[in-house]
């Protein structure tokens, strides 16, 4: 006689609106048939494997601490017991109202943990008087929380249609390694104040239909925002819509791929004001398809830069693009599929802008607007072509204020490569290189959006024209490459996002060609005040603590600047100088 002993769990109903506790595997899967709260001082432990099913439009909020923690394999489970009228937008039935983590309202350290979690079936959010949620998040955490969500899954979650967005984070708080997809609504993310992150992360098959700045993440004003190291690809949005949608805010978006996305009317990064690094990112296979879509808040394959339309100083705007492959992307507009500028600062430094497309001319890059003062360097711009018969222009610029167009590589002349209005031409056009092909390793064959970029290799060949013929001044070159390499590697740059390495060069002979103009901090260490003295009266200086978090951003105007650092933590802080003309310098602060 074979014995066979079975563990089954039972069901545990959640009828009070009140919940704390230890939620086990043993009493799943938990079935709430009204709101649920964990109240301040108040802990609740979900265990691994355990199912939380919600019976109707209902919501967990949270003030004291809230610790659900599963494993790669028995993660915990959030999501609505029947989802029949999910997809209807006017329909309260198929979903949940999913979290709101509230200001930490107990006593003592917060110990909310969010790990291995799926999230699933919510729709709508909060309530409002006219839909339970419009214009809130499903998934909310408040400013006065620091939470670090891991390696959790949100798919099939509902924010109806207008400004609703199924995720919002507000202040210090980081999603890392999460999978964000299958989700619809207004939007999908919103990342405001503080220094939110995104890391690491993937975000795909979502649809963002507001018909005005639909976007997959949207960075709201008065931010420090980072996307770092996330996969964004085949998403789709409304109109005026992106997949990053960065407004008047300062952000970071390094190492990313943003691949295969569709949009009416926007690149698949849409930046309004602000300033934005957009550094170490694949970018390719966008589309942009409204042909009538050109101007302040239209236009652009892969990105579209451009200033506050509401306040009077258009060159408050400052944008850094640098270190990017951007290829194969389709802008039914044509002007700037790579990189679209509208009344902006924009420098351009040492991208591989590849084979993209447009229905006119400037395929590579164009400039719109007698606002615009772009630097354009060490670039590769290459094979970028119209979609009608004959050859373009790959630059086009309609109106700017300034353009320095130097040590770029490209097919033909500058006269036959830059077309467009009226601007002053600051530099010398002659130091641009002129080939027939870069020699790159196995890039894309072919200026076509169906050519998918990805899995190509666009490094420079040992024969490459671009090795060691950019300049390092000026170029606010980065620490490394695309590929993650030193940039400099044998003491002359090179044009384009990859950095050929020369293993024959003596380790650390970049450095001292690299170094641009000196800065001076005194005193350093500092308690009180301390004075930088800068090689320059005009740019920018931003001031960043360890964690990388910025804590000041100022627009210089004179070669000596006073930071008050009284009301600092204690720590070491990076401060960064961006000079007008290009040139660049990076020094520490200890505050004591």
């Amino acid at each position: 006689m074979l014995g066979i002993s079975l563990q089954v769990s039972a069901a545990t109903s959640i009828t009070t609106s009140a919940v704390s506790g230890h939620w086990t595997l043993a009493g799943s899967p938990y079935d709430i048939y009204n709101d649920i709260s964990v109240l301040a001082n108040t802990t609740l432990k979900i265990d691994p494997g355990v199912q939380v099913v919600f019976h109707g439009l209902y919501r967990l909020s949270v003030s004291g601490t809230l610790q659900a923690v599963g494993t790669p394999s028995m993660r915990v489970s959030f999501r609505a017991s029947d989802t029949t009228g999910w997809s209807d937008d006017g329909n309260p039935l198929g979903g949940w109202r999913g979290i709101q983590f509230n200001d930490f309202a107990s006593t003592g350290v917060d110990s909310t943990a969010f790990e291995y979690c799926n999230v699933t079936d919510m729709k709508y959010g909060s309530s409002s008087t006219t839909y339970p949620g419009y214009n809130t998040g499903c998934f909310f955490i408040d400013t006065g929380r620091h939470l670090v969500i891991k390696n959790c899954n949100f798919y099939h979650n509902l924010a109806q249609n207008g400004y609703a967005r199924c995720m919002i984070l507000y202040g210090n708080q980081t999603l890392d390694s999460c999978n964000i997809y299958d989700n619809r609504g207004g939007m999908i993310l919103l990342m405001s104040l503080a220094t939110p992150v995104i890391n690491h992360c993937s975000v795909y098959h979502n649809t963002a239909q507001h018909v005005l700045a639909a976007s997959l993440l949207y960075m709201g004003v008065f931010h420090n925002v980072k996307i770092l190291n996330c996969d964004i690809y085949e998403n789709t949005t409304g109109m005026q819509g992106s997949q990053v949608f960065v407004d008047n805010g300062h952000a970071l978006i390094q190492g990313c791929k943003i691949h295969h996305n569709t949009n009416p009317d926007e690149g698949a990064i849409y930046c309004v004001g602000g300033q934005t690094e957009i550094t170490g990112n694949l970018i390719c296979n966008n589309r942009q398809t409204n042909p009538a879509s050109c101007g302040a808040v239209e236009g652009g394959g892969a990105m579209h830069l451009c200033f506050n339309i509401s306040v009077s100083s258009w060159d408050s705007t400052f944008f850094i693009v640098r270190n990017n492959i951007i290829a194969n992307n389709y802008s039914a507009s044509g002007y700037g599929t790579g990189v679209y500028v509208w009344h902006a600062r924009a420098w351009i430094m040492n991208n591989t802008i590849i084979n993209n497309t447009g229905a006119s001319e400037g395929a590579a890059i164009g400039l719109i607007n007698a606002g615009s003062s772009t630097y354009i360097k060490n670039n590769i711009i290459y094979n970028n072509q119209p979609t009608f018969a004959g050859t373009a222009a790959q630059v086009w610029i309609l109106n700017a204020d300034s353009v320095r167009f130097e040590y770029n590589w490209m097919q033909r002349p500058f006269a036959q490569t830059v077309t467009g209005g009226s601007y002053t031409l600051i530099g010398d056009t002659s130091t641009n290189v002129i080939g027939t092909d870069p020699l790159l390793v196995d890039p894309t064959d072919t200026a076509s959006v169906t050519e998918s970029a990805i899995g190509k290799n666009f490094a420079l060949t040992s024969t490459s024209g671009c090795i060691d013929h950019g300049i390092n001044t000026g170029c606010w070159a980065y620490t490394t490459d695309y590929a993650g390499l030193p940039r400099i590697a044998s003491g002359t740059i090179d044009i384009g996002a990859h950095e050929y390495q020369n293993e024959g060069a003596p380790a650390g002979t970049h450095l001292a060609t690299a170094a641009p103009p000196q800065m001076a901090v005194h005193p350093n260490p500092a308690s009180g005040s301390t004075i930088i003295t800068l090689p320059l009266a005009d740019g920018i200086l931003k001031i960043a603590d360890a964690t990388g978090r910025v804590v000041s951003v100022t627009n210089v105007t004179a070669p000596n600047v006073s930071v008050e650092v009284a009301n600092y933590p204690k720590g070491l802080y990076t401060i960064e100088w961006y000079a007008a003309n290009g040139s660049a310098h990076v020094q520490k602060l200890i505050v004591e």
